[in-house]
């Protein structure tokens, strides 16, 4: 995240000088990862979202790009309340909205793109946790394809509040805030894939590994890369085994450098 730490304004020559902390968030605590000072063109007064915007296209011309994506959750927002039955409210497979394409200039098929995931952060209004038990749909229930010896289980939804402070599964029990980033991934050379999907571009990915911290590397399979992200979780196990996690919308920083000419088979994290 971009923290403008100071503004200092040469008045008689119009320009500005902005000091900038970028900083991330690992398991709760906050840290400063570089400062810069960034020189850009006429007086500003305030901290406004205008010089946020000039800071972030600086650090991009300098190689230093970043991008903060407000993402939806999984359901697209559909499930607000847990009267809404994903089986009322969704319509598969138009689910697992994403953000992107991001087109990285430079990018091309055979470099790879070096994803680092500084920060994740639920947004909106509580409760923002969402989690489901749906018809025929995960590890825990019988499919049309995948028969199981015990009666379906009743759908049900639950919402949760979830903070930096933890996930409130009850007034009980609260859960550790382990945010990721559920789908993550660029865009194939030629086929046209659902979002559900993971594969060799990355894609629906679920892993938790891919939290603040980590850095995931992904083959460029044509001009631009069209990096596309979404899908946070505030946490989940080794797997969707009721076949969605704590999914949530959130405001997910990214750093984006590129490696040219290191051709590599899949994703790498």
């Amino acid at each position: 995240m971009i923290n403008i730490k100071s503004v200092e304004n040469d008045y008689v020559n119009q320009y500005t000088i902005a000091t900038v902390e970028i900083y991330e968030i690992l398991s709760g605590v906050k840290r400063v990862r570089d400062t810069f000072l960034v020189t850009l063109p006429g007086i500003h007064d305030v901290f406004d979202s205008t010089l946020h915007d000039m800071i972030l296209a600086k650090l991009a011309e300098i190689g230093y790009n970043i991008v903060v994506a407000e993402t939806r959750d999984a359901f697209g927002g559909a499930i607000k309340t847990k009267k809404d039955l994903p089986s009322k409210v969704l319509n598969f497979p138009y689910v697992n909205p994403q953000n992107g394409p991001i087109f990285v200039k430079g990018a091309e098929k055979g470099d790879v793109l070096a994803v680092h995931i500084l920060s994740i952060d639920p947004r909106g209004p509580q409760p923002v946790g969402t989690t489901a038990l749906i018809p025929e749909f995960g590890g825990l229930v019988g499919t049309s394809t995948t028969a199981m010896l015990n009666k379906p289980l009743p759908e049900v939804v639950k919402k949760m509040n979830v903070t930096p402070k933890g996930v409130e599964f009850s007034k009980r029990v609260t859960l550790p805030y382990e945010p990721f980033i559920g789908t993550l991934g660029v865009s194939p050379e030629i086929e046209a894939v659902l979002s559900l999907q993971p594969d060799y571009w990355g894609g629906n990915m679920d892993l938790p590994d891919v939290a603040p911290g980590a850095i995931v590397y992904f083959p460029v399979q044509t001009k631009g890369a069209y990096l596309f992200l979404g899908d946070c979780h505030a946490r989940q196990g080794d797997g969707e085994l009721c076949g969605v996690a704590v999914e949530m919308p959130a405001v997910a920083t990214i750093q984006v450098d590129l490696i040219k000419k290191w051709s590599i088979p899949g994703v790498r994290l």
